[in-house]
């Protein structure tokens, strides 16, 4: 299935003429939906970085974190700790520099505790949003596999 196929799709099983023209809005409805919800292997990316800052900007399709890891002699995952606990290791244990031990997530930036010393190479498994459909872009893995999960979200909408 494609875009325009499920368009069509969704306007035969509305049976109504007046909502032709949004129904491309209750895709992109059904897409944030998703985006939302779903987490599937299918939407697993990688990616690396240089930690040199307290902050380190996300990827722009980046949803949820599954795995950092400091690419180190002997790498190892960074724990994920909520901006509470940042803020309470900052101010005591960690008020200095030092080798990024935790990491938390501040809107579309990456934070890491201690503040690094010097420069290090991250590498962030993380789900990605999947890419929306559009009239030059016509499909996508979830509506070629799963077309049933976007019509039927699109008609929620």
């Amino acid at each position: 299935m494609n875009y325009s196929q499920l368009l069509s799709a969704v306007a035969d099983f509305l049976n109504r003429q007046d909502l032709t023209a949004v129904i491309p809005t209750f895709v992109t409805f059904c897409e944030a939906d998703i985006n939302r919800k779903l987490r599937h292997r299918k939407m697993l990316a990688r990616a690396t970085a240089v930690l040199d800052e307290q902050y380190t900007s996300l990827p722009t399709d980046f949803l949820e974190a599954k795995n950092i890891q400091l690419n180190t002699d002997i790498p190892f995952s960074l724990k994920y700790i909520t901006l509470e606990h940042a803020d309470l290791l900052r101010s005591g244990t960690y008020s200095s520099t030092g080798e990024p031990k935790y990491y938390t997530i501040l809107g579309s930036s990456l934070e890491t505790v201690p503040t690094p010393d010097g420069e290090y190479t991250i590498e962030l498994a993380y789900y990605q949003s999947f890419t929306a459909l559009a009239e030059d872009d016509d499909t996508n893995w979830l509506l070629t596999s799963h077309p049933d999960v976007y019509v039927y979200g699109t008609l929620v909408h």
